[in-house]
């Protein structure tokens, strides 16, 4: 299932790779992508359009809250992570569009991590 905007599939390693679209292109191409979908699991990656050619992503956290970049910042491109209402992304400031959720997939990831 391909979410909306990437019907020009190619999954390269290119700079396309490196923003949203890129990423949700990708997804798409694994089958791990649910377009439209309102209801997503914690853990999903969601994307938004923002009008830019990079869009956004933000991490579904449960209950409804998501870890996003940049949405309470001071000033532009501060960075800080928050942990916000999943509404605040499409209904506060930014005002963003909602296209869909994916299941993160990282083919080819290797090595090892403790916590």
């Amino acid at each position: 299932m391909r979410l909306p905007g990437t019907e020009a599939a190619g999954c390269d390693d290119g700079p396309e790779r490196e923003n949203s679209p890129g990423e949700r292109r990708r997804l798409s191409d694994l089958g791990l992508a649910h377009p439209d979908d309102a209801a997503p699991p914690a853990g999903a990656l969601l994307f938004y359009a923002t009008g830019r050619p990079a869009g956004h992503v933000a991490l579904h956290l449960g209950d409804d809250l998501v870890a996003s970049n940049d949405i309470l910042d001071t000033w532009e491109s501060e960075g800080r992570i928050a942990l916000v209402p999943r509404h605040e992304l499409t209904d506060g400031r930014w005002h963003l569009t909602y296209l869909g959720w994916a299941e993160p997939g990282f083919p080819g990831a290797t090595g090892t991590g403790t916590l």
